[in-house]
């Protein structure tokens, strides 16, 4: 994904500075048909109902997941959460099949292409800076906390259709803390100007979703590049 904003830093000595400012960022999870990263496989479901198109298929490269049918749509389960879908998403199924001797029901969604989850955040930094080298060329550690507001909530699928947002995920925070650390590289153009360069981790302290059931904890491996202006 691609993020961006704006800072400000601050110098506090002859080597610290505190920094903040504003970025925009997403976090998001996908897998491809049959990689059971977040659905059950398709010999979940009964083979008679699926899509004519997969028969052949060896193994059948489709998504199976059981769903829950409601009035206000179909919820379906995934590590990040339950997501609320308003319809079946075209070219997909929703088979109903015995689930055992009792004739009990099981409702199974069966879809192929692949499927997503993305979170949109606005964060606001609070890092500190330590410089390790102050040259032409120069080496910095970083490290701190991100106030992350959530702007963002989908799901999508990517089939034969196209791309469809299917919905959103249930119980997603609005206010999440994630910490931060990096080396950067930075590198003089001028007397005011610089080029930056840093590789920086971003994990969230807390699970997103307030399902006590869930603990989905989205990380972030990022190369940060920009322009310093110094005053």
């Amino acid at each position: 994904n691609v993020g961006g904003g704006v800072s400000v830093q601050y110098k506090t000595g002859k080597r610290l500075r505190v920094e903040s400012g504003v970025y925009y960022s997403q976090n998001g999870q996908s897998a491809s048909s049959g990689s059971g990263n977040l659905f059950g496989f398709r010999s979940d479901a009964d083979y008679a109902y699926a899509p004519e198109n997969l028969y052949n298929a060896t193994p059948a490269p489709a998504f199976s997941n059981a769903v829950q049918l409601s009035s206000n749509g179909i919820a379906l389960n995934s590590v990040a959460g339950v997501i609320n879908m308003k319809a079946t998403p075209k070219g997909a199924s929703v088979a109903t099949n015995a689930e055992n001797a009792n004739a009990k029901f099981a409702n199974t969604l069966i879809t192929n292409g692949e499927f997503s989850q993305v979170f949109e955040f606005v964060e606001v930094p609070f890092y500190l800076r330590y410089s390790l080298l102050d040259k032409k060329f120069g080496i910095e550690l970083m490290g701190g906390l991100n106030a992350g507001f959530v702007v963002g909530n989908n799901a999508y699928i990517d089939n034969s259709d196209g791309k469809q947002n299917i919905g959103s995920t249930e119980d997603i925070s609005t206010l999440n803390l994630s910490g931060a650390a990096g080396i950067g590289f930075n590198y003089m153009l001028g007397k005011h100007f610089s080029l930056a360069l840093e590789p920086r981790f971003n994990y969230y302290l807390n699970s997103i979703n307030t399902n006590s059931e869930v603990d989905y904890r989205p990380y972030r491996l990022g190369l940060y590049t920009g322009v310093y202006y110094e005053f």
